[in-house]
């Protein structure tokens, strides 16, 4: 009688055979055979896999588009800005060629309508560094005192110290006692007007923050 070695289910079996060819030594390691169901299991997590990735993919694409579609907004966004900032520049430049031929009465009504934050949208478009200089002293003194009140309301926070440079020192003077008394306490950036200070000023300054609790 002759034997054949089959496996099922992970164990071992051995069956009568009668043809010769189908003879399989007790030796022989014998493939294994899968029955339907492990068959049918095998295939239901390939296709879960399957699926699985598909999914993971798709959403990995949503990522790569909202990602794509901000940085697009963004780089839109820089190049609207930068067009814009040009022209501001260029008409700035052209306006600034015709300031130092206004009379002193219109310079003087323009320095008015800065310092008290008059016609805005027309004022907005002025680089006012370059207005300064044709300003007289009285009129600069006027905007950085005024500027300051706004900086300490929080409504604008650097016209001030571009205007430190072309005070007059009794308004720089003025403005460190005023600090003294205990105004200004919001005004930030104090530092950029020590330059301009005289050194009586400075040493105020100084005595003042020295004996100061914090």
């Amino acid at each position: 009688m002759k034997l054949k070695k089959v496996i099922i289910d992970g164990k071992e079996y051995y069956q009568e055979v009668e043809d010769e060819s189908s003879e399989v030594s007790i030796e022989e390691e014998p493939k294994e055979v899968k029955n339907k169901s492990e068959e049918s299991n095998n295939f239901g997590k390939n296709e879960n896999n399957t699926k699985e990735k598909n999914v993971d993919f798709s959403m990995i694409k949503d990522q790569v588009r909202d990602i794509s579609s901000r940085i697009l907004s963004g780089v839109q966004d820089m190049i609207n800005t930068e067009k814009e900032a040009i022209n501001f520049s260029r008409k700035s430049d052209r306006i600034s060629k015709i300031i130092p031929f206004l009379s002193d009465d219109e310079l003087h009504n323009l320095a008015l309508k800065i310092a008290n934050d008059e016609d805005k949208e027309v004022i907005s478009r002025l680089d006012i560094e370059k207005v300064l200089p044709f300003f007289t002293e009285e009129d600069c003194d006027i905007i950085f005192i005024k500027k300051l009140e706004c900086a300490e309301k929080g409504t604008d926070g650097s016209t001030y110290i571009k205007c430190a440079p072309f005070v007059s020192q009794k308004a720089l003077s003025k403005f460190v006692d005023l600090y003294i008394e205990g105004e200004f306490k919001n005004i930030s950036k104090l530092d950029t007007i020590y330059p301009f200070l005289a050194e009586e000023d400075i040493k105020k300054l100084f005595y003042y923050e020295l004996g100061k609790d914090n």
